[in-house]
């Protein structure tokens, strides 16, 4: 017999999620973002690189997805309010790889504020399409990507 002190085994469901501590500027509003719109181009075109899940489409889950919305916050007239953001995920949680979808969608995807919808208005590239909703920001591709 040893002193070593008893464990309890703790059903995983049944530990504390870590807590999420996220600083946002006071005229931060989640409806006012590109990042909804980015999320969904991420998810159509992204694909997992190496290893079990390759080739398969991306899911983000909820904290990815709030994470992307934060990141695209836009003021009333369509500029964005942050031009860094920070993430401290737990290991293995595919930091790196979230990060490459984002500049994916930053480089190649519409992510640039280009008025606020009306009604009617329709997102498209190449495969993708997004209908908007009345008060939704819409983006266009970089001006760059768009003269290559």
């Amino acid at each position: 017999m040893t002193d070593a002190p008893e464990h309890e085994i703790v059903d995983e469901h049944e530990l504390p999620a870590f807590e999420r501590l996220t600083i946002r500027m006071p005229n931060h509003d989640r409806d006012r973002s590109l990042g909804h719109l980015g999320a969904a181009w991420i998810e159509h075109f992204m694909r997992h690189g190496r290893g079990d899940k390759q080739g398969e489409p991306v899911r983000l889950d909820d904290v990815v997805y709030d994470l992307i919305v934060d990141m695209y916050a836009l003021d009333q007239s369509g500029r964005r309010l942050y031009s860094e953001c920070a993430a401290v995920l737990p290991k293995g949680s595919a930091k790196t790889d979230v990060a490459s979808f984002v500049v994916a969608f930053d480089v190649a995807g519409p992510s640039r504020f280009y008025g606020w919808v009306e009604g009617g208005e329709v997102c498209r590239q190449g495969t993708f399409e997004h209908e908007y909703v009345p008060g939704e920001p819409m983006a266009a591709v970089s001006q760059a990507l768009r003269a290559a």
